[in-house]
């Protein structure tokens, strides 16, 4: 996600692996590489650990939204970020 969201930006970034994920060692790093919070970071690292891709069908009939592929989300975020920052 973060090599999809620089090529949309045109940005470079490096990615470095580490042996060993915790979110009480990436929370600090997370908060001094990046604009958001210590606590913010916490929760995104800590979310990481959990399954994202929903195999129930079920989720189709009660939410509006529908899948779509990375790029084409990170795509239309962007963009709709665009539109959003018009507004004020």
């Amino acid at each position: 996600m973060i090599r999809e969201y620089a090529l949309r930006q045109g940005l470079r970034r490096w990615l470095i692996s580490v042996p060993v994920l915790t979110p009480s060692l990436s929370s600090p790093w997370l908060a001094v590489v990046t604009p958001t919070s210590f606590e913010v970071g916490r929760h995104l690292i800590e979310g990481l650990k959990n399954p994202t891709v929903v195999q129930d069908k079920k989720a189709l009939e009660v939410f509006s939204i529908r899948p779509m592929a990375t790029r084409e989300a990170i795509q239309k975020a962007l963009t709709e970020s665009i539109y959003s920052q018009d507004c004020f």
